[in-house]
């Protein structure tokens, strides 16, 4: 038998392949990225405890219990305002106003400072940081407490201005002493010719 010069029929072409599903695929990690993320942002954002500067009668159970266990009340001792510095809203650092005293914690570190004792305090709007606070004390003592932007500064001061009974930048002035008595001026004599 002799070989067919003739070559076989080309069968049907090959198929294209099908690349749907990666398109599908990459649609929806697009919108993933662009709308997941977000989502994911803001639903964790929301579950986290409120933040900013609050007053002592919005505070939780298990914040009143932080509070009671870092900075241990006296008795009668209130809280009047409270902040949480940190983004995730740990109570890892935070300031403290209460009828007593400024408290102020980062970590294990607690410094405090009694109402009474203030002797000055100043408050400045820093436009990255916040309102700053800075507290000074009869002995020289410095405490400096920051409130980001957006999260009540003006809630702060006006609990410090209440608490130490001073406005912002103002000096102590003792109320019990009164003011020293200016001497009595001699009168005036006026000087004429001298008698012989």
């Amino acid at each position: 038998m002799t070989p067919n010069p003739y070559a076989a029929p080309a069968g049907p072409p090959a198929p294209k392949p099908n690349r749907t599903p990666f398109i599908i695929a990459g649609v929806v990690a697009a919108l993933c990225c662009l709308c997941g993320v977000p989502a994911a942002v803001v639903g964790w954002a929301s579950a986290l405890p409120e933040s900013g500067v609050r007053a002592g009668n919005q505070l939780d159970g298990k914040t009143k219990k932080i509070i009671e266990k870092k900075a241990k009340l006296a008795e009668g001792e209130e809280v009047v305002v409270f902040y949480d510095t940190t983004i995730a809203v740990d109570a890892s650092e935070c300031a403290v106003i209460t009828t007593h005293r400024v408290i102020s914690w980062k970590g294990a570190e607690l410094t405090d400072m009694p109402l009474d004792d203030v002797a000055t305090f100043t408050h400045e709007e820093v436009p990255l940081a916040g309102d700053v606070f800075t507290l000074t004390d009869t002995r020289g003592k410095v405490l400096r407490i920051e409130v980001a932007p957006l999260h009540d500064g003006a809630l702060f001061k006006t609990a410090l201005e209440r608490g130490t009974g001073k406005k912002a930048g103002s000096a102590a002035t003792p109320d019990d002493e009164p003011a020293a008595p200016t001497p009595a001026a001699e009168p005036h004599r006026p000087r004429g010719k001298r008698h012989e």
